[in-house]
């Protein structure tokens, strides 16, 4: 593959954000339909000649998290909680609070039904302009919530649905805010996990040499020329390759039942064809982002 191609592969997408509410059926943690990508832009070395103190660190390629004004009623623990999930809307969201994983809201909904676990009632939308029917009985939101050490066995059980799942780790302990100067804040939790069909890796599969499942990354031309990158997270292999196809994707086709991806990521816009073709493979397909 040429680096014109890796270049336009790759290439930042525009897209318009908006900073809208985020509205109730968003957070029902359903894959959104494009995959924004961020090029790596820094300063050349070659044409920086300041002192290397004033040199700028290259951009960071994450999007600025979303920050809501803090909703009233909330405690600091709730509004870091209503934080993570404005930024993280496709996940359902296990987040640590001392020796257990809570979710919370509309996920915790979602995991009680499907992994049989309680439920403890309260307010269901994150949304507070859109709320659920019954929220306004509430104060706080709802949750269920699991032992740190039976985590992987509920992840798998919800991405073998379908779902993506995000964990979010408590990255500061009691001793350490003990001797700290915000003593007052609520603990420090940041994203450190995300796992979905094809990137959950399974030990047991791994003992008996599975090869596992690919991902898959389709990029489409306006002249009906694909690019595709597959990468099997199991045996770490990457396979790549770009074709013209006809208006049946005979050879899209053919690819999809090679490779097997168990998730595909669209990269920009596909057309209509495209996506017939793929509706068509989802029967062993997880989920199309």
């Amino acid at each position: 593959m040429s680096q014109q191609l890796l270049s336009r592969f790759f290439s930042k997408k525009e897209t318009n954000v908006k900073n809208e509410a985020v509205a109730e059926d968003a957070c029902q943690s359903t894959p959104t339909s494009k995959l924004s990508t961020f090029a790596f832009t820094g300063t050349s070395r070659a044409n920086d000649n300041s002192n290397p103190k004033s040199r700028k660190r290259p951009a960071s390629i994450e999007p600025t998290p979303n920050k809501p004004k803090k909703a009233k009623g909330l405690t600091d623990f709730e509004q870091q909680v209503l934080d993570l999930k404005v930024n993280h809307l496709d996940k359902l969201l296990f987040i640590q609070s001392g020796y257990r994983y809570k979710i919370f809201g509309s996920d915790a909904v979602t995991a009680s039904r499907i992994l049989n676990i309680k439920l403890v009632n309260g307010k269901i939308s994150f949304d507070f302009k859109n709320p659920s029917k019954d929220d306004h009985l509430y104060s706080t939101f709802a949750y269920a919530s699991i032992p740190i050490e039976r985590l992987l066995v509920h992840v798998r059980r919800l991405i073998v649905k379908g779902y993506k799942v995000g964990v979010v780790d408590q990255v500061e302990t009691k001793a350490i805010r003990d001797n700290s100067k915000s003593k007052g804040k609520v603990f420090d939790r940041h994203l450190s996990n995300v796992y979905s069909a094809g990137t959950f890796i399974n030990d047991e599969d791994l003992e008996k040499n599975v090869n596992g499942k690919s991902i898959l990354f389709l990029n489409e031309s306006s002249d009906d020329t694909l690019s595709v990158v597959s990468i099997n997270v199991y045996i770490t292999e990457i396979a790549y390759d770009q074709f013209k196809d006809d208006f049946t994707r005979i050879n899209l086709e053919s690819r999809l039942h090679h490779l097997e991806p168990i998730e595909i990521i669209a990269v920009g816009d596909i057309s209509s064809k495209t996506e017939r073709c793929i509706k068509n493979f989802l029967t062993n397909v997880r989920e199309i982002i």
